[in-house]
């Protein structure tokens, strides 16, 4: 694999040369004392990654950071400075630098924010990559069935064509990676959910709340993955699901209804190309169960229902009283604990409620 290009920007040679030192075996580094000879090293290199002091002759940090940013907002930086402040600080994070290191530095430390950087880097490149197949799988599938099935159901079709063409395109192509493989959940997820105004960051919430109650359990981070792959990819069976159904402001009919609660079991054809563990297979199955027997598609009760799958119901319900339908406000915390008291034990873990009751207290201002 080639190495990644990295430009080290500081006035004193000496840390030039250090730097150039600590990072010439692993990366091939470039080094500017100034911002006007960055500027053009990066009009002709393809650098991945800048280091950057703030303080120097020239162009100041920040301005420095801003025409970096015009030119090529794709490159990660990286502050390594001797005069930082709360004010420089703030001004950084609003141009989205990756990390904001103090002189004198801890080489492990540096080393360590170069490499999630590069590594940050590769990740948004995949994806950029993937949403563009996405969009090219897109157009052909839409030219394949353009006469086949009406414009609803179409959707739906290429819709699920799409997500396994893509599944299997971005698993042959790239190696498992964890960090990856989250990201690619999550992008995938809010791409699709991005169709709706009303479930947009859907799955983003849900994965909040979820961890949420993760923390109050003392998960591991093995286990807070699986919780997450599994919240983001909850609701991905209703692709198999028409829009008219899934946006109907009046009540379902009963064949409406029927359909729609088969949207856990088509996610579960969905994500088998993803080689996803059982865990995560039977949070997507069982998230709709209830405690009392009473859900779907197994009708489990009590204890049978996976823990992931109860945890993601709670943080589902939450998500969805705290959202603005189009037949209803959204409910205040108040409204939504004394719902979560009234379903203790018939639709949802008591257990759950007791941890999402005191969740809702402490975080108030947070959730709000």
């Amino acid at each position: 694999m080639k190495p990644a290009n990295i430009l080290v920007i500081d006035d004193e040679e000496g840390h030039r040369e250090s730097m150039k030192m600590i990072l010439k075996n692993d990366y091939l580094v470039f080094t500017a004392k100034n911002g006007w000879e960055a500027l053009d090293i990066i009009r002709y290199e393809p650098i991945d990654l800048i280091t950057l002091d703030l303080r120097m002759p020239g162009i100041q940090g920040t301005e420095l950071l801003k025409e970096i940013r015009d030119f090529n907002s794709d490159i990660e930086v990286i502050i390594i400075t001797g005069c930082g402040t709360l004010k420089s600080a703030t001004e950084a994070i609003r141009y989205g630098i990756s990390d904001y290191i103090l002189k004198p530095f801890d080489v492990a430390e540096m080393r360590s924010a170069i490499k999630k950087s590069i590594k940050k880097k590769s990740l948004s490149k995949r994806q950029k990559e993937l949403i563009g197949e996405l969009e090219k799988l897109l157009l052909e599938e839409k030219r394949d069935l353009e006469d086949i099935f009406s414009s609803e159901k179409r959707e739906a079709v290429v819709l699920i064509n799409l997500i396994k063409e893509t599944l299997k395109y971005s698993i042959s192509r790239y190696q498992r990676d964890d960090i990856y493989y989250i990201e690619f959940i999550k992008v995938l997820a809010n791409t699709l959910e991005g169709q709706d105004r009303y479930t947009r960051g859907h799955s983003d919430r849900v994965n909040y709340y979820s961890n949420l109650i993760a923390q109050k359990l003392l998960f591991t981070s093995h286990e807070i993955e699986e919780l997450q792959i599994s919240a983001f990819l909850h609701d991905i069976g209703k692709l198999g699901i028409t829009r008219d159904i899934l946006v109907k402001e009046e009540e379902l009919t009963e064949t409406e209804r029927i359909i729609l609660r088969q949207h856990p079991e088509k996610g579960v054809d969905l994500i088998s190309p993803l080689r996803v563990s059982p865990n995560i297979i039977a949070a997507v199955r069982n998230h709709h169960e209830s405690f009392d027997g009473n859900g779907y598609p197994d009708h489990l009760t009590g204890e049978e229902i996976p823990l992931l799958a109860r945890i993601i119901a709670v943080a589902d319900a939450v998500d969805a009283m705290r959202s603005e339908r189009p037949y209803r406000r959204s409910l205040t915390l108040d409204e939504i604990k004394r719902e979560f008291k009234m379903t203790s034990d018939i639709q949802f873990d008591p257990m759950l409620i007791d941890i999402i009751l005191q969740i809702l207290e402490e975080e108030r201002s947070l959730i709000q």
